[in-house]
């Protein structure tokens, strides 16, 4: 395809691209994702992107482990072009990435989990007025009595009314540290968010209770301080507000995780009136239906209801991973949970003067309309890499499947005779390549390059005449070389290798993936050998196709030959060395099949030197056809593929020697010690180039 061409596929690819197909690109991940591993110094994190476009769905969360972005969240679809779209991940990336780097998801796992065990931690809140003491009393009694419904909705409240501290803490350091692009996408994300609160009387006409109107007064205070928005509230909600104001204020500038518990327990007490209401519409609404739950279900049941009554707000959620796991838990000093215990003013380090500068500025442009920075501009240039990489992207995605519908029709058009004749070819090419596999393939490739090199030293001579270069250590020659004058071996000449014209090299690699190679790992040995092979020819620009075979029955009792391109010739996207990790053993083999098809496919190349290497365990066996049977098609396909100038050798996994030299008559290969396999392999190699 020539540049003009390519250049209009890719902008009509563009016009046409749906974000659900965009944000679900794997540019796109790789993109979000170097924007973790940057912002969260952490390269362990698995990324999840979805695209959930439920009123419902989350946001975004991470638990330490796991980090989730729902890439059609209820925000970032509010804005119009895409640019603005990926700026809003961006930003919620940037905020999970605030909690990797300062949240402690034990603290607040067993935090949460601590209601369920009728414990507060990390020490009972101390009830300073009259009305806060009568909360207390009636919130221990609650979690005294084992009172499920109501230790779900102090937990739930809880959870929330945190989060929101941690929230804006762990923005507000964010913020501190990472001026520009970074805090305008975070900031912005929290005005739309603010914007959307919806008023008391919108909240109302919702049926909304008073703790979620409560909760959103909190969310709005917290971010944004004292607006006119706090004005058209009733009384009875501005009072309570202004009590909770401190409390919210020591909390989100302290460095000290267990401020904010210990000001979430207080803002409960503060917020008592609103959760015993809540409590009894639970019970009320619930009572004819949890009869007879057990626990676990009767947890489900409450929390599923409380998910559709309390309608909060925030950015994203932290649910702690110690949370309701089974391990062995992390004690905290100063940690009992104790009901009785007499509640006290927690230690109050000083507050973070920097934090409060930051927070005080992001909550004046939370009130303040910004308009467009500097540092926006240059993120666009950016912006447009990634477009650009995405559309060659999806044109490779494209360009693959015409591959695959390409050898699928060679599959098709090749005529099968003999102990072949009753079976049908179907050829497999994996188009979308998981994350899994790349993460596979980063922890194998140290050894499987440090094994191609050794390789590549294996077959220098072969090197040096196809690309032409000095020759070293000869004990003739015209020419004395300088750096081997000290040898005591007399091998102190040296002299000029020119290129052979038309020397050229194509590489074609057969693995057997039928059921047997699974047993005592040979599969894996020789995904391994693959693997190494595919990557000494790239190295050395040598052209290089990998393929596997293995079979499966149709209902009505036809036996298919599953024919696997892993690394092919026309291949473009330059993800095969990710296919070759997708590779895996099931069925049988009919070796001679996928013989004859790598062969054919392997001599329409132009290369003069043409090799064609065979994987195998020596056990050919498919229906009808193992065997004296098989050993005869296979030794036939044989002649016919070196009669016609194929170089072929068959490297063998594990002790079947005699049975490949039986079917074969040479080229025998133990490759099941990696560490001996270039000089096996170069040696080989060597061999059929002379």
């Amino acid at each position: 395809m020539n540049k003009r061409k390519k250049k209009k596929q890719i902008q009509t690819m563009l016009v046409n691209l749906t974000d659900r197909e965009f944000f679900l690109s794997r540019s796109y991940y790789e993109d979000i994702s170097k924007t973790v591993r940057w912002l969260g110094q952490r390269q362990d994190i698995c990324l999840v992107l979805d695209y959930n476009e439920k009123e419902e769905a989350d946001i975004a969360y991470t638990n330490g482990k796991k980090l989730y972005l729902n890439t059609a969240n209820q925000i970032t679809r509010i804005l119009p072009e895409r640019t603005d779209k990926i700026k809003s991940h961006k930003g919620f990336a940037a905020h999970e990435c605030g909690h990797l780097r300062f949240s402690d998801f034990n603290r607040r796992g067993r935090y949460l989990g601590g209601f369920l065990k009728w414990l507060v931690y990390p020490n009972p809140p101390e009830a300073r007025l009259s009305y806060e003491k009568k909360a207390w009393e009636e919130m221990k009694g609650y979690l005294k009595s084992h009172n499920l419904v109501a230790a779900m909705v102090i937990k739930e409240t809880a959870a929330h009314i945190n989060n929101l501290l941690e929230d804006v803490y762990i923005e507000s350091c964010m913020c501190r540290e990472y001026q520009g692009s970074i805090q305008n996408n975070l900031q912005r994300n929290a005005e739309i968010m603010l914007s959307h609160i919806p008023t008391e009387a919108e909240r109302r006409a919702q049926k909304s209770n008073g703790l979620t109107i409560m909760q959103d007064m909190l969310l709005r205070y917290a971010r944004a301080g004292d607006t006119e928005a706090e004005t058209a509230y009733s009384r009875q909600y501005r009072s309570r507000l202004n009590a909770c104001k401190k409390i919210i204020d020591e909390a989100v500038v302290s460095d000290d995780p267990d401020i904010r518990y210990t000001a979430t327990n207080r803002l409960m007490l503060k917020l008592w009136k609103y959760i015993k209401q809540t409590i009894k519409t639970v019970e009320r609404k619930l009572k004819n239906e949890i009869a007879g739950l057990s626990e676990d279900e009767l947890k489900k049941r409450v929390q599923d209801y409380l998910k559709r009554v309390l309608i909060w707000l925030a950015l994203s959620e932290v649910p702690g991973y110690a949370e309701g796991h089974s391990g062995p838990e992390l004690e905290i000093e100063g940690w009992n949970g104790d009901l009785d215990g007499s509640g006290g003013t927690q230690t109050q380090t000083a507050p973070n003067e920097e934090l409060r500068e930051e927070l005080e500025q992001m909550r004046k442009e939370q009130r303040t309309e910004r308009g467009e920075t500097e540092d926006d501009s240059e993120s666009m240039e950016e912006l447009e890499d990634l477009f650009r990489q995405l559309a060659e992207e999806l044109c490779g995605q494209d360009d693959e499947r015409n591959l695959q519908r390409k050898l699928q029709q060679e599959a098709d058009e090749m005529k099968l005779e003999g102990v072949h004749k009753e079976s049908m070819i179907k050829v497999h090419r994996q188009e979308e390549i998981p994350v899994s596999m790349e993460k596979e393939y980063r922890q194998a490739a140290p050894e499987i390059m440090r094994v191609a090199k050794k390789l590549e030293d294996a077959v220098e001579e072969v090197l040096k005449r196809r690309d032409g270069g000095t020759m070293s250590g000869l004990y003739l020659g015209k020419r004395l070389c300088r750096g081997e004058l000290y040898r005591q071996d007399d091998k102190v000449f040296e002299r000029e290798i020119q290129p052979e014209e038309g020397f050229s090299i194509a590489f074609a690699v057969l693995l057997d993936i039928s059921g047997s190679m699974y047993t005592n790992d040979r599969i894996k040995y020789a995904k391994k050998a693959g693997l190494v092979l595919y990557t000494f020819c790239k190295d050395l620009e040598i052209p290089i196709m990998l393929y596997g075979h293995t079979t499966h029955f149709l209902s009505n009792g036809q036996e298919v030959v599953d024919i696997h391109s892993y690394a092919d010739f026309d291949s473009v996207d330059n993800q095969d060395h990710l296919r070759i990790m997708g590779i895996k053993t099931g069925g049988c083999n009919r070796d001679g099949v996928a013989l004859r098809f790598v062969g054919k496919k392997l001599l329409e190349r132009q290369e003069e030197l043409k090799i064609l290497l065979q994987i195998s365990d020596g056990q050919p066996n498919a229906q009808d056809y193992e065997g004296e049977a098989a050993k005869k098609d296979l030794q036939e396909a044989k002649r016919d593929l070196e009669k016609r100038g194929i170089k072929l050798f068959t490297a063998a996994i594990g002790d079947d020697r005699k049975l490949i030299e039986e079917i074969y008559t040479n080229g025998y290969l133990n490759i099941s010690d990696l560490k001996k396999m270039p000089t096996k392999l170069g040696g080989l190699i060597t061999r059929f180039i002379r």
